[in-house]
């Protein structure tokens, strides 16, 4: 067998195991460390800076080594091993922290200090073996092939090209069939396998050097070590460093955007980075193949290269315009609303637009600095895990970068420009470094005025445009011709905060309509809350629960929204209100609500934190009387987690003795199937579960509690009649004005939420099935059909009724006033009819019989 060529096939199944380890064990540590930018920094840092330890290590001594082949088969099976391994630290390690850094105090940079601690044990060690084989295969190729600069570049093409492969098959496949624990142990039996191919052909193909032989390979490495010019040791590294930087902070910004034109789902998000690393490796294998020349023309393949590299990310910037309208053009021609699974193909073309060119340029780079920086093939190893160190130097410093200072201070499109510029920085630094400054004047030069002009020239960020949430609103859009988007939005509304932050990009928008001017805040383009129609479930999902309970001291709201959720629970004689936002600029935006939330970011009793929700659920050393959970869909990535049943879980152990879980949820755009399944997960933790309905056709709130909930309609019509409680619910859009209209809202009870759920599987942490199903209804009608089901599965409501009148008369008026507000406010016939007088409170189930007074 050639196992010099066998080798590409085994090092691109590796690339494509460690993606997949790669995003198992990111969601995995996330799940625990939090959503924030800081915690997946945090992972996605220790995972880059371990490939770049075992590149440099193994880099160093490879190059002297005999029996390369045989050490990578057991880096391969150490792997595996550590795959397996990491299934005890998700289970008995992770769970350790919150309670650690909770002990510790709880502070900020306890909890950053302790979540880098338990990264670095959980992925130093299988990182440093995947960063290991690079180098170590180089070796191993010089000795079967001769061709150590050619070699190496080959290799780290194939294993890019392997790593989109893992991507693609981790996000689509693995992860959403068979769940994080399921695919760990599959992709480690795997890499055992792979390990043994490895080892036979170690046992095949390798026999030891013979002692002279190793010596002079010695004496030729040390020779040339000695010979090392600056350009190999200084320029040639700082220049790989600019380009990985500038590669790093064009992912983080191409996320971004994708996310305002494709939304934040799961797919999105595989769907860019496969196509980032498809770029990759596709460049350095061609690259590697072609270039067969001399240093010197490497060095001016890597500079034009790097200029060529900002010439089409300038270019993709420009597209940036016209993908919302392309967007919704291609919905229509594809028919994605008659066929959903279509979408996927329609986010891959936008996407590939606008990364895959790019990618490619930026993918020769790295193979065209090998041919740089070795000289003979002694030294292949050693220059090979060095610029690789390098690389992932230049990769970890970008990513943070782009995440914590570029977009947040600049904005995703100059952080664009920043890029583009470290590009031709990097060709000017290797164009300067040499005796050929003809270099310079021949390529740089024109290469860097062209970008500058190009630069100048760049249309300003349409920010309506591109924060119009095509992904959402395609149809509605279509209504009024693609063509015409951009005036069609400028005649509709005005953005009036734009705020690129650390998360996501939020905005608020102000408008006139018949009822006068609106305002509405969104999280990447999509409306998460406004003055207006979205007022009612705003306001109920915190008075429901609290007209409903007799004393209430501390609250939890998580999520900001308007902000009027919070300014809700703070009209009740509440002490502690505890708002959580995982993006700061959500909290800033809700300030131009001020008319709406009743200025609740100056309530004293009111505190505001910006972090994860779940993490500071776990963390947080207080246990409140009712949490409100408000996040946003559960087909967004992230924003899923908080519905999972062990989020539901860690919300009931931050809950007091009699506590009540408060969560938001819609029925527009989500399957009966998996609002089916978000109910069940929601039902096994809390045995008693009421679903209300707070916005006709659209949003539900559920509540979940251990102990019966009774609702007592003449204690809660007298806290209803305190003044602030009052003026708020009678307010704009919401005109609430009794407890009819508040009790007349309940649809499911304790015994009817069972037989909707029956038994079968949760949307959990280690299969979050909504995320992954979710995203296919989002041009899905799903209001009547979710209606249905739940108009199929109503009891009688009456027997969760306390408080009634004793007079028969009276409570013959109060029972109307109840019919009445379920016809209004829920509209589901077959429930209302139970409020006929003389109807019984006691198992009518689904009783739908037509005897009307």
């Amino acid at each position: 067998m050639n196992w010099q060529r066998w080798i590409f096939p085994v090092f691109f199944t590796s690339g494509a195991l460690a993606l997949i380890y790669q995003m198992a064990w990111v969601r995995a540590l996330t799940l625990e460390f939090g959503s924030t930018t800081l915690a997946v920094a945090t992972v996605v840092a220790v995972f880059l800076a371990g490939l770049g330890i075992g590149a440099k290590l193994a880099g160093d001594r490879a190059d002297h080594w005999r029996r390369p082949l045989g050490v990578y088969a057991l880096l391969e099976l150490g792997v595996a091993f550590w795959g397996l391994t990491s299934l005890l630290f998700i289970h008995f390690l992770l769970p350790l922290f919150s309670g650690l850094a909770s002990s510790l105090g709880g502070g900020f940079w306890t909890v950053s200090l302790v979540r880098l601690l338990l990264a670095m044990v959980m992925l130093l060690p299988p990182t440093i073996l995947m960063g290991a084989g690079l180098p170590v295969l180089a070796r191993f190729y010089v000795r079967m092939q001769g061709e150590g600069r050619r070699g190496s570049g080959l290799l780290y093409g194939i294993n890019t090209l392997g790593a989109f492969l893992g991507v693609l098959l981790g996000g689509l496949y693995f992860l959403p069939v068979h769940g994080l624990v399921q695919t760990i142990v599959i992709v480690s039996a795997l890499n055992t396998l792979l390990a043994a191919v490895a080892w036979v052909g170690f046992r095949q193909t390798e026999v030891p050097e013979t002692g002279s032989a190793s010596h002079v390979s010695q004496r030729e490495g040390r020779r040339v070590s000695g010979e090392e010019s600056v350009m190999v040791r200084l320029w040639m590294p700082m220049a790989i460093a600019l380009t990985a930087f500038a590669a790093l902070v064009c992912q983080v910004a191409w996320v971004r955007v994708m996310e305002l034109v494709l939304g934040a789902s799961v797919f999105a998000v595989t769907i860019v980075l496969g196509l980032f690393l498809a770029g990759l490796g596709l460049g350095a294998f061609a690259v590697a193949a072609l270039l067969r020349h001399g240093q010197l023309f490497a060095r001016a393949v890597f500079i034009i290269l790097a200029l060529l590299s900002a010439l089409a990310i300038l270019a993709s910037t420009w597209l940036f315009q016209y993908l919302p309208e392309l967007y919704v053009q291609l919905h229509s021609a594809w028919s994605i609303a008659q066929v959903p699974g279509r979408v996927l193909q329609l986010q891959f073309l936008i996407a590939a637009l606008v990364v895959f060119l790019p990618t490619v340029f930026l993918g020769g780079l790295f193979p065209a600095s090998l041919q740089v920086v070795i000289a003979h093939n002694a030294q292949t190893s050693r220059h090979t895990g060095r610029l690789f160190a390098w690389d992932t130097v230049g990769s970890i410093a970008g990513s943070v970068t782009a995440g914590f200072l570029l977009i947040p201070l600049l904005g995703i499109d100059n952080s664009l420009r920043t890029a583009m510029l470290l590009l031709v920085l990097a060709a000017g630094v290797l164009a300067l470094a040499g005796r050929e400054r003809r270099l310079l004047r021949a390529v740089a030069l024109p290469g860097f005025l062209l970008l500058m002009i190009g630069t100048l020239l760049m249309p300003a960020w349409d920010r309506a445009l591109m924060t119009s949430a095509v992904y959402q609103y395609s149809s509605a859009y279509l209504q009024h011709g693609a063509e015409n988007l951009a005036s069609h939005l400028r005649g509709q509304s005005e953005v009036i905060y734009y705020r690129d932050g650390l998360t996501s990009t939020v905005t608020v928008l102000e408008g006139r309509g018949g009822d006068g001017e609106w305002r509405a805040i969104a999280v990447n383009g999509k409306i998460e809350g406004s003055s207006e129609s979205d007022m009612p479930s705003q306001r109920l999902i915190a008075h429901i629960p609290l007209l409903m309970r007799p004393v209430t001291e501390s609250v939890a709201v998580i999520g900001m929204g308007t902000g009027s959720t919070a300014a809700a629970v703070a009209t009740h004689p509440v002490k502690t209100v505890d708002v959580v936002e995982i993006e700061a600029a959500m909290v800033e935006g809700a300030r131009l609500f001020h008319d709406v939330n009743a200025q609740v970011h100056e309530n004293e009793r009111v505190t505001l934190h910006v972090t994860d929700g779940r993490l500071f659920l776990n963390m947080h050393p207080d246990r409140y009387d009712l949490i409100i959970s408000q996040p946003s869909n559960p087909w967004m990535a992230g924003a899923s987690d908080l519905f999972t049943r062990e989020a539901f879980q860690r919300g009931a152990r931050a809950l007091r003795e009699g506590g009540v879980f408060a969560q938001w949820v819609q029925i527009y755009n989500l399957s009966p199937q998996n609002l089916t399944l978000l109910l069940r997960g929601f039902s096994d933790v809390f045995p008693h579960v009421y679903v209300f309905k707070t916005l006709e056709d659209s949003d539900l709130l559920l509540l979940g509690a251990f102990e019966e909930i009774t609702m007592d309609m003449a204690a809660m019509r007298q806290r209803l009649q305190q003044p602030a409680v009052a003026r708020d619910l009678q307010g704009h859009y919401t005109q609430t004005d009794d407890v009819f209209d508040v009790a007349g809202r309940l649809i499911l009870g304790p015994d009817d939420v069972p037989l909707l759920v029956g038994t079968g599987e949760f949307h959990s942490d280690d299969r979050p099935l909504i995320a992954y199903r979710a995203p296919f209804n989002l041009f899905m009608n799903t209001r009547q059909v979710n209606k249905q089901l739940l108009a199929n599965h109503a009891g009688n409501p009456l027997r969760y009724l306390t408080g009634l009148p004793e007079g028969e008369d009276e409570r013959r008026e109060w029972l109307q006033k109840l019919r009445e507000a379920c016809e209004t406010r829920v509209g589901i016939y077959e429930l209302c009819l139970h409020y006929r007088p003389g109807r019984s409170m006691g198992n009518e189930l689904n009783s739908t019989s037509p005897d009307l007074p």
